[in-house]
C-alpha cells in the first residue's frame, strides 16, 4: 500500500464527503436514481444518539479518495456479533494503490476488536473485477444464500399500516442538536495546549436558547482527542453525560472508561478531570456548566494558570505569572 494512504473514522463534519462518495458509488453501480441521502440525514443516522452505521475515510496525500460504511449484525448460531460492510468505494484515479484493501482491512481489525464471528458483504453479480478482488483477499462467496429485500409499499403492507413520517421539529421551540453548527473557535488555550484540542468539536446549544445561568455543549472528540487540559474550576460546577462512544475519564484520583449513558459531575474546587478518547471511534457527550462569576481554574498537570488581570479580564499564564 502507498505510504501516503491514511484511514480514519468519519466524523459528523465529513458528511459532505461521505455524500459525495455515495453518489459516485451509485453512478458506478448504475443506481444513481435511487440515492435519497443528504448531509442532514447522514449526520442523524451515522452520528446521532443511536448511530445505525459507521464509516471510514481513506485519504491519499491528504485528499479524501474513498470510503467504507459498516454496521453491526448478530449470528444466533455463533451467538456472537458480526460486522457488515455495506459500501466500499475508491475514486478511479486512486485505484491500484491498495486503498480498497486497506479499507476492508480496517473493517477486519474492527471486527476482531469487537469479538465478531464473521465479516460479511455483498457484491453485484456482474462486477467480476470486484468478485475476483474479494476472492483474492480470502473471502468466500455463498451461492446457497439468496438475498431478499423489502421496501416501499411492500414493507408498509406487511407492517399493516403506511409508514408515518415524523413531524418536523418546530424551530421556534426546539432544534436538532446535531444540526447546530460547530463552534469556529476551537479553544481559548495558548499553545502548546491549543493544538491538543484539535480533535474537539463543540456545538454550543445553550446559547441558542438564550440561557444565561449555565451553558450546554454537545461535544465530539475524535480518536486521540481531549475534552480539555486536566483541570478543576474554583467556583463553577460541571456535569457530563456520554451520548455515544467510550471516553476515558482521567482525574487526579485515577481514571475509568465511560460508556453511553454514563455521567459524571465535578463540584467546584473538587476533583481535577478531563475526558480522553483512546478509541478508534468518535465520542459524543453533553457537557453542562454553570456561569458563576469570578470563576478561575487550576491545572495540576501542566504549567498553566488562569488569572484575572488588573483590568478584570481572565488570562492564561504560566504558574509563575509569566505570559505564554
Amino acid at each position: 500500500m502507498n505510504a501516503n494512504v491514511a484511514i480514519r473514522p468519519a466524523r459528523a463534519e465529513d458528511a459532505g464527503e461521505l455524500l459525495r462518495f455515495i453518489r459516485l458509488l451509485a453512478v458506478y453501480e448504475k443506481l444513481e436514481h435511487t440515492v435519497a441521502a443528504d448531509e442532514a440525514t447522514l449526520v442523524r443516522h451515522l452520528f446521532g444518539p443511536r448511530p445505525a452505521a459507521e464509516a471510514a475515510l481513506a485519504s491519499l496525500d491528504g485528499r479524501n479518495v474513498g470510503f467504507a460504511l459498516f454496521y453491526s449484525t448478530f449470528s444466533t448460531f455463533a451467538c456472537a456479533p458480526g460486522l457488515y460492510l455495506e459500501d466500499l468505494y475508491v475514486e478511479e484515479s486512486a485505484r491500484g494503490q491498495g486503498i480498497g484493501k486497506a479499507l476492508i482491512a480496517w473493517g477486519a481489525k474492527l471486527a476482531l476488536a469487537r469479538g465478531c464471528a464473521r465479516y460479511q458483504w455483498s457484491v453485484l453479480d456482474w462486477n467480476v473485477p470486484a468478485r475476483d478482488f474479494y476472492k483474492g483477499l480470502g473471502a468466500a462467496e455463498t451461492p446457497e444464500w439468496i438475498g431478499l429485500r423489502m421496501e416501499g409499499e411492500a414493507l408498509e403492507r406487511l407492517a399493516g399500516a403506511p409508514a408515518e413520517t415524523p413531524p418536523p421539529i418546530d424551530a421556534k421551540l426546539a432544534l436538532d442538536a446535531h444540526a447546530v453548527e460547530i463552534r469556529a473557535q476551537r479553544s481559548n488555550y495558548p499553545e502548546p495546549f491549543y493544538s491538543r484540542m484539535a480533535g474537539r468539536a463543540k456545538r454550543v446549544l445553550g446559547d441558542r436558547f438564550g440561557l444565561k445561568n449555565f451553558g450546554v455543549n454537545l461535544t465530539t472528540l475524535a480518536p486521540g482527542g481531549e475534552s480539555s487540559v486536566l483541570h478543576r474550576h474554583t467556583r463553577q460546577d460541571e456535569f457530563v453525560f456520554v451520548v455515544s462512544g467510550e471516553p476515558t475519564l482521567v482525574t487526579d484520583e485515577g481514571e475509568t472508561t465511560l460508556r453511553p449513558g454514563a455521567c459524571a459531575g465535578f463540584a467546584a474546587g473538587g476533583r481535577a478531570h478531563q475526558l480522553v478518547n483512546r478509541t478508534p471511534h468518535d465520542v459524543v457527550y453533553l457537557e453542562i456548566g454553570d456561569r458563576t462569576p469570578d470563576d478561575s481554574a487550576d491545572y495540576p498537570a501542566d504549567d498553566l494558570a488562569l488569572k484575572r488581570g488588573d483590568d478584570g479580564k481572565l488570562r492564561f499564564t504560566r504558574k509563575d505569572g509569566s505570559a505564554y
